[in-house]
C-alpha cells in the first residue's frame, strides 16, 4: 500500500474543510429561511443579502398568495365538462418500475444541482476553487505524464 505525502494529506484536509464549508452554509440557510422567516416571521433588510435569491422569490410568493386569496373562484364541475374514462394502467413490468425509479433518481439530482447552484454561497467560486485542487491533486499523483 503506497503512503501518502504531506502535500497529498494536505490536499485531503483542504477537500474535507471545504466541504465541511458548504454542508454548514446549506444548513445554516436553510434554517435561517425554513426557521427564523417562514416560522417564526422575522423579516428585514438583512435578510436579502443573507438569503438572496431565496428570500427575493418567498417575498414574491407571499405577495402572490395574497393578491390570490383577495381573487374570486369559479367552481368548474371538470366531470362534466371532460366526460371521459380513466384509462387503465397495465400490470407493471420490471422495465417499467425500473424507468420509473431511474426517472425519480435524475429528477431529484437535478432538483439538487438547481438549487445548489442558485442558493449555495459563491458556488461559482466554490466550483472554479474544486476543480483547481482536483487538477492539482491529479498532478500531484500523476507525475508520468
Amino acid at each position: 500500500m503506497e503512503k501518502r505525502s504531506a502535500r497529498g494529506n494536505w490536499l485531503m484536509l483542504a477537500c474535507a474543510g471545504v466541504l465541511l464549508l458548504v454542508c454548514l452554509s446549506i444548513l445554516a440557510r436553510s434554517l435561517l429561511m425554513h426557521v427564523a422567516v417562514k416560522k417564526l416571521h422575522i423579516e428585514g433588510a438583512w435578510l436579502e443579502p443573507v438569503l438572496g435569491a431565496v428570500y427575493t422569490e418567498y417575498q414574491k410568493s407571499q405577495k402572490n398568495k395574497d393578491d390570490n386569496e383577495k381573487m374570486d373562484v369559479v367552481p368548474m364541475d371538470w366531470a362534466a365538462q371532460y366526460p371521459f374514462a380513466e384509462p387503465h394502467a397495465e400490470n407493471p413490468t420490471l422495465f417499467s418500475r425500473y424507468a420509473k425509479v431511474e426517472k425519480k433518481i435524475q429528477s431529484a439530482e437535478k432538483n439538487v444541482t438547481e438549487w445548489s447552484a442558485d442558493h449555495l454561497l459563491n458556488y461559482m467560486k466554490l466550483v472554479a476553487w474544486g476543480k483547481g485542487v482536483s487538477a492539482a491533486y491529479w498532478l500531484a499523483y500523476h507525475d508520468d505524464c
